[in-house]
């Protein structure tokens, strides 16, 4: 053009490029970046191999639903990132860390050491591992609740305690039951 294109109050229009070839926005020597629609669908196309998108605004940024403006991703200028369902802010970044609202559902959770799983408003118990030792700490009562038997075993499979609802408790030494309670009292010395 040789200057700046001015459009004059006016749109400028582009067909459906289902080709590959026509009707398509395109910057960069090898055209890097193509902005178009096939027909069906919008796309943002980055053609070069290792090059980044960057989308650089001066404040937030809003990623919504045209017909309702349901918000699906917010992402506010030095704060919170927010991911929405169904304009339900369900994950949130903060400083230290982020915040989820509802269910967590996920594969695995890796902590490193001394990274605390807590519960309750006040820590009130925390599971972790310090690099050598594996800790489950309350503050308050400890319930460990089960409709089966409950088998404490060593890391080699060896049962140490063994209690069945409704029925005994054991205590072993180097798996080998040593005490047995009973509806009549208690069994010590078993092999």
């Amino acid at each position: 053009l040789g200057a700046n294109l001015d459009t004059n109050s006016k749109c400028i229009d582009f067909g459906d490029s289902n080709t590959g070839t026509v009707n398509r926005l395109r910057f960069g020597a090898s055209t890097d970046l193509e902005i178009f629609h096939n027909g069906t669908n919008n796309y943002i196309d980055c053609h070069t191999s290792g090059q980044d998108l960057y989308i650089r605004p001066t404040k937030d940024v809003y990623i919504q639903d045209y017909d309702t403006d349901d918000k699906h991703i917010k992402m506010v200028k030095d704060g919170a990132v927010e991911l929405y369902h169904n304009n339900s802010k369900k994950f949130e970044t903060y400083a230290n860390g982020c915040t989820v609202t509802g269910n967590l559902n996920a594969g695995n959770v890796d902590l490193t050491d001394s990274a605390k799983a807590r519960f309750g408003a006040s820590n009130d118990l925390q599971i972790y591992h310090d690099g050598t030792d594996n800790y489950l700490e309350s503050t308050g009562k400890l319930y460990i609740k089960s409709s089966n038997f409950v088998d404490i075993r060593s890391s080699g499979n060896e049962t140490m305690i063994k209690a069945t609802p409704n029925g005994a408790v054991e205590l072993y030494y180097d798996n080998s039951k040593k005490l047995e309670t009973s509806a009549t009292g208690v069994s010590i010395g078993i092999n």
